[in-house]
């Protein structure tokens, strides 16, 4: 996805804005063009990749509770309503 180049400077946010209006008029998707510029906007706030940005939203669209191990994104969520450790969810049950 191109918010990896966007995060390491390489290109602008408003160049990934634009890249997401092009391919949604270039491509049939099932995602819509609003909803991959979601993806590119959470991947800038939490400042991780798109695909873990995907994890992220789709958890907060779903309001479901995401179980990860993956530590670096936990840091960027920093909320447990959102994302919580694996084995904290294990010792929890």
């Amino acid at each position: 996805m191109v918010t990896k180049y966007a995060r390491i400077g390489q290109i602008s946010w408003s160049d990934v804005s634009k890249a997401i209006e092009l391919a949604d008029q270039l491509v049939m998707t099932e995602l819509s063009g609003e909803t991959m510029q979601d993806l590119a906007n959470a991947s800038k706030y939490y400042g991780c990749s798109g695909y873990d940005a995907a994890f992220i939203y789709w958890a907060k669209e779903l309001e479901l509770q995401l179980i990860t191990s993956d530590k670096r994104l936990l840091a960027a969520v920093q909320d447990e309503r959102v994302a919580i450790d694996l084995l904290k969810f294990v010792e929890s049950l």
